[in-house]
């Protein structure tokens, strides 16, 4: 993975990241690729509200981008909140010397769609 590029991937409301790997064999030539999950799925319904004023306001990014998703469930499931902070990831990869931030990127369109089920 030495000097390949590797995005570090946000949520629909926060930046994601394209960095460039310096190849420390300390990191095992290894690099995050997102920040992960802070809380699963099914926790999600009990954390966010699911006023309509509230779904609403889910489809709306802080950098004036929509999110596109007709499942109010799914909506829920990936809230921002759900996902921890990429940037601190970025960081910390800077701080420790494995990798170099190229570019910063915010989003402008999200589209969420759940897999139907087919009838048999």
């Amino acid at each position: 993975m030495a000097n390949d590029l590797v995005p570090v991937a946000g949520s629909r409301a926060t930046s994601s990241f394209l960095v460039k790997s310096l190849g420390q064999d300390d990191a095992m030539n290894s690099l995050a690729h997102g920040a992960g999950r802070r809380y699963d799925r099914a926790s999600m319904h009990g954390r966010v509200q699911g006023r309509k004023s509230d779904i609403e306001a889910m489809k709306q990014t802080p950098f004036g981008g929509r999110v596109i998703c007709e499942d109010r469930d799914l909506l829920i499931e990936e809230a921002p909140q759900a996902y921890k902070s990429a940037e601190s990831v970025v960081s910390d990869l800077e701080v420790t010397g494995v990798a170099k931030r190229l570019a910063t990127m915010n989003p402008l369109l999200t589209f969420k769609k759940t897999r139907k089920e087919r009838n048999r």
